[in-house]
């Protein structure tokens, strides 16, 4: 059975009883006051509750109705709607406030009972137990604002999807991006995790951020850069509520800071600020991909940060003939989508058994390599330089030699400075203008 929270029944709800059953002579709504007649709030406001499921969201003060499976906003203005029809000419602004507050007191929740139950994934035509493997119908006891909007459809399957994603990711990268889209599925954040796909441009970077999108759901996803997140104290009220997070270039030079990231990432609860709104906390269960076409560097190699990343580099271009304008169209289909959600459901099953992704060690690898502020400089002397006595060559033409490098292997370049400091650290010596006993291979 799919796990209920008991809150819910704090709400009056008659599912038996339609809409147009409900009382429209507003006169049935009258009641002495003194001499005079005045509207029973409490009688209009339970009638209202009988056919519209509300929930009054306790940090937020928003008002969410039930519609399609899942909780949505706008909620007060179905309310203000209602009570026009039951109450017509009745209707002052002071009456629809009255029972406005009548229905938010009798409704009212706590941010974290929504979206909480991490076995169950809200799909659009059902409810899906992970852990148990069963499938029910939507209820309104479910609490739940996000909805994936892919139909489940059991064996059904994406060739285009799988065409394209087998030309762009090897075996292991196609596993941790599948298992990715699983763990964004989920509210937990426990793996912290961030996705960071790398590239050139052309490389199929957009068409797998875009794909991500489509399928957990555009009303699902936020789009703050990292850099943004680094400076704008309101970025993480964009996080409530949402699955993923995802922004098309990390620009690594304005990123100031990187506490935020590491934050949500990695916290269950993150603090937010709306603007002219309020401060509050909610259950963070965003997820976050980026786009890249540098390596980070500098002071960002610290332990933390690099463990947060799982990387993907894609490596292939897409130009003239090769590239399909049109290919995302083409991906976003729903049978498409469905079939995605088969091999994703696997994914995230294999994902919750082992509790850690399957080739995180490759990101680790490719991100150890950038353990220090020397280790481009060490992997360029590694590739690049040659030892030949009685050779020279221009300190200028070296590290024009090394930027060239740092640009074919996405790494961000040192400065000059920090260049002559770790090539000397490698056992070269030079004089004011050369390096010595040196030499360039051939292609360089």
């Amino acid at each position: 059975m799919l796990k209920q929270n008991n809150d819910a029944k704090k709400c009056k709800f008659d599912a038996s009883r339609n809409r147009n059953d409900s009382m429209t002579d507003c006169n049935s709504y009258l009641k002495s006051v003194s001499k005079d007649e005045a509207i029973d709030i409490k009688a209009v406001a339970d009638d209202i509750l009988s056919h519209i499921r509300v929930l009054h969201i306790q940090e937020t003060g928003e008002t969410l109705y039930y519609k399609d499976g899942r909780y949505v906003k706008s909620g007060e203005w179905i309310i203000r709607r209602e009570i026009q029809r039951l109450i017509g000419s009745y209707a002052d602004e002071k009456t629809k406030r009255d029972i406005i507050s009548y229905i938010c007191d009798e409704t009212r929740i706590s941010r974290d009972d929504l979206d909480c139950d991490p076995d169950v994934i809200n799909l659009e035509n059902v409810l899906y137990d992970v852990k148990t493997g069963e499938f029910r119908e939507h209820s309104p006891e479910f609490l739940s604002t996000i909805q994936i909007p892919v139909v489940y459809v059991p064996g059904m399957s994406c060739p285009l999807i799988m065409k394209t994603l087998t030309e762009l990711l090897p075996p292991e990268d196609l596993q941790i991006c599948l298992e990715f889209l699983g763990y964004c599925l989920t509210p937990k954040t426990n793996m912290k995790k961030a996705l960071m796909l790398l590239g050139l441009e052309n490389t199929g970077k957009s068409v797998l951020m875009d794909l991500a999108t489509y399928f957990l759901g555009v009303d699902n996803t936020s789009r703050i850069s990292l850099q943004k997140m680094s400076y704008d104290k309101y970025a993480t009220s964009r996080f409530d509520g949402t699955l993923l997070n995802c922004y098309s270039d990390i620009d690594w030079k304005k990123t100031s800071s990187l506490s935020v990231f590491k934050e949500v990432t990695g916290e269950r609860f993150v603090h937010a600020e709306e603007k002219y709104g309020t401060s509050y906390e909610f259950n963070n269960m965003t997820k976050h991909m980026f786009a890249a076409s540098r390596l980070p560097h500098g002071k960002y190699l610290d332990s933390v940060f690099l463990d947060r990343w799982l990387v993907i580099n894609l490596k292939h271009q897409y130009k003239g003939k090769d590239a399909d304008v049109d290919l995302i169209d083409k991906l976003n289909k729903p049978d498409e989508l469905s079939g995605l959600l088969n091999l994703v459901l696997n994914a995230l099953k294999g994902l919750r058994e082992r509790g850690y992704f399957k080739h995180a060690d490759k990101s680790a690898k490719i991100l150890d390599a950038l353990s220090s502020d020397t280790a481009s400089v060490q992997s360029f002397v590694k590739d690049v330089v040659t030892r030949k006595k009685g050779h020279s060559i221009y300190k200028s033409d070296m590290y024009a030699a090394y930027a060239n490098w740092c640009n074919s292997s996405l790494m961000v370049p040192t400065s000059k400075i920090g260049f002559g400091r770790a090539f000397s650290g490698c056992s070269f010596n030079g004089d004011k203008n050369k390096w010595h006993n040196c030499s360039l291979k051939g292609e360089y």
